[in-house]
């Protein structure tokens, strides 16, 4: 599995929604969870919420897309 899979900006931006709206998420977007900056971690298809709101998923990537 390559590191550098993105998840298409649908899934993002739900993934983002979910944690805008979860009290672990705080100043600069970063989880008190995790210690992670989601607007980053929310991009890989690999990762996952360590708290289960969202997990990994694969069936919607964009592969070695840079923005």
């Amino acid at each position: 599995m390559a590191l550098n899979y993105f998840v298409e900006d649908s899934l993002y931006n739900e993934r983002m929604n979910t944690c805008k709206q979860c009290p672990s998420y705080g100043t600069l977007g970063v989880c008190s969870e995790c210690k992670c900056v989601m607007p980053v971690k929310a991009k890989f298809a690999h990762f996952y919420c360590p708290i289960k709101k969202w997990d990994r998923d694969y069936t919607k990537l964009v592969i070695n897309k840079l923005e």
